[in-house]
């Protein structure tokens, strides 16, 4: 006589919203990679902070652009953040103009970047943080991050490190086979 095996169901369970624990334990994990990726920036000597110069490279060729529209079609309740993403985008560019980066050297994006916060302008803008959009202190920064990366590919730099996002969220416009995917 066969021996009878145990029936195994398996069960879906519905989407629940996440606990309190949950938001913990994200908290946490995102404060010890913040810690050591700063550990890494620290004890990475060529990862420093550059300044802009004397313009000496605005006549030069351009070895690679990407452009992606800053305003997007979205809801209207949506508007107020774009618009602080925007305004991110605007402060985060000053760190960035004018920069000149020497061969062999590495550009940290944070490190040049420096932290964000509301004295030095940044406001409530766009993140992407577990497949949903939501409203954070600095958001939309990571569309220089993406086009920085992108610009650097297709000018033929090695990209050291680079994270890309959990969920993509597609822009008219931004469908470029060839770009980037870099999030902070």
């Amino acid at each position: 006589m066969a021996q009878a095996r145990p029936l195994r169901v398996s069960v879906q369970q519905a989407w629940q919203p996440p606990r309190r624990i949950d938001a913990i334990d994200f908290w946490l994990r995102s404060r010890l990679l913040a810690t050591a990726h700063a550990l890494r920036e620290t004890l990475r000597p060529s990862a420093r902070r550059w300044h802009g110069g004397d313009n000496a490279l605005a006549d030069a060729p351009v070895l690679a652009q990407y452009r992606t529209p800053l305003w997007s079609d979205g809801r209207a309740e949506e508007f107020p953040l774009v618009a602080g993403k925007v305004q991110n985008l605007r402060v985060a560019r000053r760190a960035f103009d004018a920069i000149e980066v020497p061969a062999g050297e590495v550009l940290s994006f944070w490190r040049q970047l420096g932290r964000p916060g509301a004295w030095r302008g940044f406001v409530q803008g766009r993140e992407l943080r577990g497949g949903c959009v939501v409203p954070t202190l600095a958001g939309g920064l990571c569309q220089l991050s993406n086009a920085l990366a992108t610009v650097a590919v297709r000018a033929g730099f090695e990209l050291v490190e680079r994270h890309g996002h959990t969920a993509r969220i597609e822009q008219a416009g931004a469908a470029d086979g060839d770009a980037v995917d870099a999030t902070v």
